[in-house]
């Protein structure tokens, strides 16, 4: 309903539906990215300088792969919202880029 509401987006009603599924994925990976002292670098705030290959470095990767599927997460339903906004198609975003 969110997602219809805010997007104009219809998840799939019978199916597994990629966007919710990446959705899910992102809060999943929120919830354990803030757990705190989870991460090296939460206990010493220096480690973010040490370059990405030196040993012990993972979290960076981990950080990436978070930060590229929240960007996903966030982008794909404001393309869909501007891609439809001339259409039957009537939500919070589609109205405000339509302004």
């Amino acid at each position: 309903m969110i997602l219809k509401a805010t997007y104009g987006y219809t998840t799939e009603a019978h199916n597994a539906d990629p966007l919710v599924e990446l959705i899910d994925q992102v809060m999943e990976e929120f919830t354990k990215a803030f757990v705190p002292g989870a991460w090296a670098v939460d206990l010493i705030p220096a480690l973010k300088y040490v370059p990405d290959w030196f040993p012990g470095t993972g979290w960076k990767q981990t950080a990436k792969l978070f930060k590229k599927n929240f960007l996903q997460a966030t982008q794909i339903p404001y393309d869909y919202a501007r891609l439809h906004q001339n259409g039957d198609n009537v939500s919070l975003v589609s109205k405000a880029l339509a302004q």
